[in-house]
């Protein structure tokens, strides 16, 4: 469910800033509220313990969200779409 709290960062981007993947940036697949996180395509090294990274949140395609988050002006879905009977 996209929706659920712990899907916050589904679909977006994990991108290392310290140790051995320094800039390397992955697609994550999924998310947890227990800070797990699930990436697409691994990194090349084994992060430690030592190493940092920042999460970008990620998008769950709804009007909704991108208006919570102030960002209705790049949503870029396809709210209305006419009934067949409309086109005839």
């Amino acid at each position: 469910d996209d929706t659920s709290p712990d899907a916050t960062y589904r679909r977006g981007i994990l991108e290392c800033t310290y140790g051995e993947n320094d800039g390397e940036r992955r697609l994550i697949r999924d998310s947890t509220d227990a800070g797990v996180i699930t990436l697409v395509t691994p990194l090349p090294v084994a992060p430690l313990a030592t190493d940092t990274y920042a999460l970008m949140v990620g998008c769950d395609r709804l009007k909704a969200t991108c208006n919570a988050h102030d960002n209705l002006a790049r949503f870029r879905g396809c709210l209305y779409i006419p009934l067949s009977t409309v086109l005839q």
